[in-house]
């Protein structure tokens, strides 16, 4: 509820009237950049076109974006917005039934593509997408939908997200490690909550914030001693992630090597496999392997 009224308070106060470009509403030009799966419903200039709408409509667009993101379907409208790669394009190819039926459900997508268009200069919708994800009256869509609009804004949103692998629940730590993966430098600043989240974090999230680390390939200076401690760690499942993820960080993680030779014999195929190619991605060369049996033994 606070996370509606917050949204509402942004929409009176910057007023309810949509704003427009070149005679279209900004709705318009978000469900341009919503449709995805049929291309040919709009030509490749006019989503260059809607591009350019948004780009100029700037900020004003933001507490539209942040409602419309936040769209929560019932009945049918929720069941294709869950399962929307999976309907037929003969019904995609339909206007009607797309601007009709599906409006709302492909306005929340392009809404949240427009952060990625609009970048940095959203940076003040930080703080409602936030409270929708924190918000325990939206669903997964919209929460979902709050984090993947952080990640579009870039570096000025990394304080929030990296808030988010800290203190929230489990399922949204690890949207937002998916997201991290994807962001390339941008995501350094992130790498210490990485780090704290291979030694503290549950099973999953500390496999997948290995793997983060490896994809990212920032700070070696502080990833790979994590990574290696991680290959000490009970449970083969973290062993194997941690040495894929040095074997992503190739010759930054030489040191490893020590660590990994010993998991060459790792009673878990699994991480004795993962080590072995881990050694062959730093070093270049494939390990020799245990020796084989004599003839005659097996």
């Amino acid at each position: 509820m606070i996370a509606t009224i917050g949204i509402g308070c942004v929409l009176f106060f910057s007023g309810d009237s949509e704003p427009a470009y070149d005679g279209r509403p900004l709705s318009e030009w978000v469900v341009m950049i919503g449709v995805k799966k049929n291309p040919s419903l709009y030509t490749e200039s006019e989503k260059e076109a809607a591009t350019e709408a948004i780009q100029a409509i700037g900020t004003n667009a933001l507490p539209h974006l942040i409602q419309w993101l936040a769209y929560e379907p019932t009945g049918l409208r929720r069941f294709v917005f869950e399962n929307f790669q999976k309907v037929p394009n003969r019904f995609l190819r339909n206007p009607s039934v797309l601007l009709v039926t599906f409006k709302p459900l492909i306005r929340a997508l392009g809404a949240e593509e427009s952060f990625s268009i609009l970048g940095p200069s959203a940076a003040s919708a930080i703080p409602a997408l936030t409270q929708i994800l924190h918000s325990t009256n939206y669903s997964i869509g919209p929460r979902y939908n709050a984090v993947s609009a952080l990640a579009r804004i870039g570096p000025s949103a990394m304080t929030a997200m990296t808030n988010i692998l800290a203190t929230a629940p489990h399922d949204e730590q690890r949207w937002v490690l998916n997201f991290f993966a994807r962001m390339g430098t941008n995501a350094a600043p992130a790498v210490p909550a990485l780090i704290h989240q291979v030694h503290h974090g549950d099973m999953r999230t500390a496999e997948l914030s290995a793997e983060t680390l490896g994809t990212l390939r920032l700070v070696p200076d502080e990833a790979v001693p994590a990574l290696i401690d991680g290959l000490a760690d009970p449970n083969s499942r973290m062993r194997a992630a941690a040495a894929k993820a040095l074997g992503s960080l190739g010759s930054l993680a030489i040191i490893a090597l020590p660590a990994l030779n010993q998991l060459e014999t790792d009673p878990d195929q699994g991480v004795s496999r993962a080590a072995r190619a881990a050694i062959t991605a730093i070093t270049g060369v494939a390990p020799a392997g245990p020796d084989p049996l004599p003839i005659g033994s097996r």
